[in-house]
């Protein structure tokens, strides 16, 4: 089933002022850059600890609580 609209009410996209398109622009690419940032930040928690410290073993209290629960 179509639904028509009137011509007064048919969606268009926004008309902005250019204070407003440069202020959306400006708030886009910093979140644009804060994404990228945490981003990365959140690879290097993740990639770090396992570059860094390949031979990390387990404490011996742990291990055995894991020997005798498996």
């Amino acid at each position: 089933m179509l639904f028509w609209l009137r011509p007064s009410r048919q969606i268009r996209p926004p008309i902005y002022s250019l204070k407003q398109r440069k202020q959306r622009r400006r708030s886009a690419i910093l979140y644009g850059i804060l994404f990228i940032v945490f981003f990365v930040v959140f690879l290097a928690i993740i990639i770090a600890p396992q570059v860094l410290k390949p031979d990390v073993s387990l404490p011996d209290t742990l291990t055995k609580y894991l020997n005798g629960r498996f």
